[in-house]
């Protein structure tokens, strides 16, 4: 994990975040809104993974197939192993959403060509990363039930694969090779309920 990173900010914004400590996070709901936010900030896939190419031909006992059908999110009961049961995909796609959750993005440099082409001009330095992720933590804690909090570096990769191979990241962490010049540094906060807005949390020390 970077010891050092940054948010970049638009100038309208900065003062709120720095003389009042508001500072908003996130959904990744609203960051498939591309028509708010534009092509570099806004993605209408944002935490898709797509599986092409589905050719199956399963019969009774065949562990593998099940396992693979899980990762695509279709279920399987213990029928499945059963000898008489068979299962045939042909040429089949299947499109995984991640659901709905809270996020930060933030970049683990801090360069003008960044802030320039996200139109966000102003950039905030984050010295310590895991108090800034706990007492965001803290303040998302008071709002909503979090289930699980993962942060790690975005990698930039096709989000389509062909049935078989291995997924090179989570869907939450995977973005087209075209927004690598961000070096996106992301967290991601999943909680029980996934009908969640935008959060504005209010009077944050950035400064402690």
């Amino acid at each position: 994990m970077p010891t050092v990173i940054y948010k970049f900010i638009k100038g309208e914004y900065i003062s709120n975040i720095l003389d009042n400590g508001n500072f908003r996070i996130t959904t990744l709901r609203d960051c498939r809104n591309v028509e708010r936010y534009g092509e570099e900030v806004g993605d209408k896939e944002e935490g898709t993974l797509t599986t092409e190419e589905i050719d199956i031909e399963h019969k009774g006992g065949d562990v593998h197939t099940g396992r693979e059908l899980e990762k695509l999110g279709i279920a399987t009961g213990p029928g499945l192993n059963h000898p008489d049961t068979e299962i045939t995909l042909n040429n089949c796609r299947v499109i995984q959403e991640h659901p709905n959750c809270f996020m930060l993005c933030l970049s683990k440099k801090n360069t003008r060509n960044i802030g320039n082409r996200l139109g966000q001009n102003y950039c905030i330095q984050i010295t310590d990363l895991d108090a800034f992720i706990e007492t965001i933590t803290k303040c998302i804690k008071e709002l909503h039930n979090i289930e699980l909090v993962l942060k790690g570096p975005i990698a930039y990769s096709s989000r389509s694969r062909k049935f078989g191979n291995e997924t090179p990241s989570h869907p939450a962490f995977l973005k087209e090779k075209k927004h690598e010049y961000q070096n996106e540094y992301r967290i991601i906060w999943i909680t029980k309920n996934k009908d969640i807005e935008p959060a504005l949390i209010t009077h944050l020390n950035i400064y402690h």
